[in-house]
């Protein structure tokens, strides 16, 4: 082992995202969140899992659920954040930002104080849409009041979505509007069969082809400065149409077990979406446990290991596909990704791209 690895420090990211929650009031039928356990950290312990993790070099700290704005102690931890040197962010549907009274608009105030920056989960652009991806009919309009009043306060960061069936050919207008506003960034996610949706994968995951013809637009789209917000797809397979856009590095999106994500219990996660755990943060040594994350999921990194068509695609070295949506859909960690359409039989001389890595 080298120096490096054994550094307890060496490979922590920069960015840790935190399912604050499981608890959840609008009821998306595409969430990906894998729940494993229904305990949650109560404050104190939410702050000792923050707390270890500023002691290893994270800045950022971004809470996510289930609907992180229904914890009672939310604006307690963004603040606690601040005090330990970790950035907050907050990822939410409206929460109890939502709603006329005075404590909406306070609890606005309050994240403000504390020094957050909010990201709002929009999956449309029109009422219907909205309606057909949440349970909940109202949906669209908190959503809609969520964003005026985090714009108000000046604590609107930007969009997040999920490209699906019914939306993808929305998301164009979703980004329009974050450019007309002026947020920083829009990050949009490619459905994976886990949480409530392994169950409607079928009907909300869009078809290989739209999903190819959606990431070239977005693609172009960058290229041609469409919009003036950093535009991020979630996703290994939109590494194949990035090209010129030069401030993606291209390198692969997929690092599964280099990412530190945390379950509402305090278990590690290799990614948002594996069903993978790797030990509870609040029992074990951090580093213990990330280094036990890095060392047991290097197979999974590896592009050696792929099978079938990715495993000779010459787009291996900075895609290599979604391992969690390859297990979930074929049982095999290394198959190829169902969601990726490319053919490299029919459109690559057979070769290696070794020089990326």
């Amino acid at each position: 082992m080298s120096k490096n690895r054994r550094d307890p420090r060496f490979g922590f990211p920069r960015i840790v995202l935190w399912y604050a929650t499981e608890k959840c009031d609008v009821g998306c039928k595409h969430c990906c969140y894998p729940p494993k356990n229904t305990k949650e950290l109560n404050t104190d312990e939410a702050k000792v899992l923050i707390s270890k993790l500023s002691k290893v070099g994270v800045k950022y700290f971004v809470f996510v659920g289930g609907e992180p704005l229904l914890r009672d102690d939310i604006i307690e931890l963004c603040k606690f954040c601040s005090e330990v040197g970790l950035k907050p962010y907050v990822v939410t549907k409206g929460g109890k930002l939502v709603g006329r009274g005075e404590k909406s608009e306070e609890l606005a105030k309050e994240l403000r104080r504390a020094g957050v920056k909010v990201t709002v989960a929009i999956d449309g652009i029109t009422h219907s849409t909205i309606d057909a991806i949440c349970e909940a009919p109202e949906v669209y309009e908190r959503v809609m009041e969520a964003l005026n009043r985090c714009l108000k306060y000046d604590i609107l960061q930007g969009f997040v979505t999920a490209a699906l069936k019914p939306n993808i050919k929305e998301i164009p207008q979703v980004l329009d509007l974050a450019s007309s506003l002026g947020l920083e960034r829009t990050v949009i996610f490619g459905i994976r069969p886990t949480g409530r949706a392994k169950t409607t994968f079928n009907a909300f995951a869009p078809t290989p082809k739209e999903f190819e013809d959606f990431m070239k637009e977005v693609a172009q789209g960058v290229r041609s400065r469409r919009w003036r917000q950093s535009v991020f797809i979630y996703d290994p397979l939109f590494m194949r149409f990035v090209g010129d856009v030069l401030w993606y590095e291209r390198t692969r999106v997929c690092m599964i077990g280099r990412y530190l994500d945390i379950d509402s219990s305090g278990n590690a996660m290799p990614c948002l979406f594996a069903p993978l755990r790797f030990g509870n943060i609040l029992e074990e040594s951090l580093s213990d446990i990330h280094l036990k994350m890095v060392e047991e999921t290097n197979k999974l990194r590896d592009p050696e290991n792929l099978k079938g068509k990715c495993r000779v695609c010459k787009y291996k070295y900075i895609c290599g596909g979604c391992r969690v949506r390859a297990f979930e859909l074929t049982g095999d960690w290394h198959a190829p990704d169902p969601l990726c359409s490319y053919n490299p039989y029919e459109n690559d001389e057979v070769e290696q791209y070794s020089d990326r890595i």
